[in-house]
């Protein structure tokens, strides 16, 4: 029996194959992981920049309420003349 002529051939293009597609896979696989790594940097990066942004808000509301008790403590003796003269006035 004679063997077909283009079985070496296909054996040799399925090799030729393999080696391309493992190749490819591991490239792949590499530039994946860097576009991960990556990734991860610039979200450690923006995430930084926000959390500076949230602190600088935390700080002005802390001020905010500072001025805020300021005013109540202020403006408290102020309404209770108020209140008192309302009554007389009743």
């Amino acid at each position: 029996m004679v063997g077909n002529p283009w079985t070496a051939d296909l054996d040799r293009l399925r090799s030729d194959l393999e080696r391309k597609i493992e190749s490819t896979s591991v490239d792949l696989r590499q530039e994946i992981a860097q576009s991960a790594a990556d990734a991860r940097r610039h979200f450690d990066v923006v995430m930084e920049h926000v959390m500076s942004k949230v602190q600088l808000v935390a700080g002005g509301v802390a001020m905010v309420d500072q001025k805020v008790d300021r005013l109540r403590d202020e403006m408290e003796p102020r309404f209770e003349r108020v209140d008192r003269r309302l009554l007389r006035l009743s």
